[in-house]
């Protein structure tokens, strides 16, 4: 990364933040950073005034090309990431996930970018919602363009991070400390889990395998939603209670290594705890 010009979308968001900080300590010339809130935007460029910020959307073009232009690699994180927004908006789904997309792609094959490495999700893997399906999409884009021309278009598929903006671990945080009980949709439920550091070196290591016609697949670890939900609630005294399946989820999710969340290693109730207290929760 030194001394390379380097276009990320989506970084105002938890992931693009701590990607920012490790990409600093590399001295690239020049860091690019599309956010599409204005909020978060400002927020974010008080903690990094070296990078150099954009406020748009990719789903214009015009101004996903102004902003790609010249760089070197770029990193597309931007994207709408909560399954149930997808799943009621999924117009606004398709033209970011999928429009958005064609636009980075498009951008950077023009300008011969030399690597854009896109942000996939375990959703991806047979695909049972609007999220996933516009990942699974992304991927497809990606090996497409991959025949077009110079640039290289990697990926990565991982499944949560936890404590991202809006994470079930950061509303039942919230929740036990207000005394509220937490709602659970299915206990039995299992998801791969990992830290935002995790989350970055998994990006890092596909750059560095370079895999241009498949998706680079980190080993993880998985939780069981009941297991968590216990840690939190036995941790603040509040109870749990049912709410069901919200529709398009899987109850066991897939990376596509053959090996679903329910059969995949898993954090035992004391890892579980100790793992939501480094990243900061259950003070």
């Amino acid at each position: 990364m030194k001394n390379k010009t380097i276009a990320i979308t989506g970084a105002s968001g938890f992931l693009g933040q701590r990607l920012i900080l490790r990409l600093l300590k590399l001295k690239p010339k020049e860091i690019r950073c599309m956010a599409h809130s204005e909020k978060r935007m400002v927020e974010a460029q008080k903690k990094f005034p070296r990078c150099k910020w954009y406020i748009g959307d990719i789903v214009n073009y015009e101004q996903c090309e102004l902003f790609i232009r010249g760089a070197d690699i770029v990193f597309h994180l931007g994207a709408l990431k909560h399954i149930p927004i997808a799943e009621e908006n999924p117009h606004h789904a398709i033209m970011t996930n999928i429009n958005g997309t064609i636009n980075v792609a498009v951008a950077s094959h023009k300008n011969e970018v030399e690597k854009v490495i896109g942000i996939s999700t375990d959703k991806a893997c047979n695909p049972l919602n609007v999220y996933g399906m516009t990942k699974y999409l992304m991927e497809q884009l990606w090996w497409e363009y991959n025949r077009k021309g110079k640039t290289k278009f990697l990926a990565c598929r991982y499944g949560n991070v936890a404590a991202s903006s809006g994470s079930v671990f950061e509303i039942w945080d919230k929740l036990g400390r207000e005394g509220k009980n937490l709602q659970i949709t299915v206990p039995e439920m299992t998801r791969y889990y990992f830290k935002v550091d995790d989350a970055v070196d998994t990006i890092f290591k596909t750059i560095k395998k370079g895999y241009e016609d498949k998706v680079y697949i980190p080993k993880m670890k998985a939780m069981r939603m009941g297991d968590v939900a216990d840690v939190f609630a036995e941790h603040y005294g509040v109870k749990k209670e049912l709410s069901g399946n919200r529709g398009g989820e899987k109850i066991h999710e897939e990376l596509g290594d053959g090996i679903t969340s329910d059969e995949a290693p898993r954090f035992s109730k004391r890892q579980i705890k100790k793992f939501i207290k480094d990243i900061g929760l259950l003070k």
